[in-house]
């Protein structure tokens, strides 16, 4: 049985994990590898952006760790999934398929009058906070980085209104400027 890394991922503890995805006929499930710790480990579904169901089994300390996906429904052109992290805050992940298979767009299902705040985990594994503002200025989003990062990666995110920008993660020294540059409109901005 052959495998491949498609991802890493770090949770909200700092622990770094390998995504592999085993191929077929075993190609529903995810074997989450900890590079930091595998004292014990727990047992998660989790839909890849392809609608594909998988198994996650986190190797990490008694269950502290753990994130629990509910896939609510699956379609031809899209997968929806219910994330609740380890804080109890409650997401909406829209996981598109072709013709936008690598747009993700996250919802947040708690939320208050003034604005409302998405933890993203980028595809390397650094984690950032996410503040949609609401009007008037519910299409600029505040990056703020939760971790270190010495190398910049380049990725793609949906905001709440569905809007599509393209996220650069700079280096040292300013590794908490991100540039939003619009995919679906003329202007842009930068967020600090």
């Amino acid at each position: 049985m052959s495998i491949h890394t498609v991802d890493r991922v770090c949770d909200r503890l700092g622990y770094i994990y390998t995504l592999c995805y085993l191929t077929l006929p075993a190609r529903n499930m995810i074997h989450f590898d900890t590079l930091t710790s595998s004292e014990t480990h727990t047992v998660d579904r989790v839909c890849d952006r392809l609608g594909y169901i998988y198994t996650l089994c986190y190797l990490t300390l008694p269950a502290r760790n753990r994130i629990h996906f509910d896939t609510l429904t699956s379609s031809e052109t899209h997968t929806v999934d219910r994330v609740c992290d380890r804080l109890g805050y409650l997401y909406m992940l829209w996981y598109l398929t072709l013709p936008a298979r690598n747009m993700i767009h996250f919802d947040t299902l708690s939320s208050s009058e003034t604005h409302t705040v998405d933890r993203v985990c980028d595809r390397l594994g650094y984690l950032y906070m996410l503040w949609y503002l609401t009007l008037p200025a519910r299409n600029m989003i505040h990056f703020d980085t939760l971790s270190n990062s010495e190398t910049h990666t380049v990725d793609r995110v949906c905001d709440r209104l569905g809007y599509l920008y393209m996220l650069c993660h700079l280096t040292l020294p300013v590794r908490n400027m991100i540039h939003f540059d619009t995919l679906s409109r003329s202007e842009t901005h930068t967020v600090y």
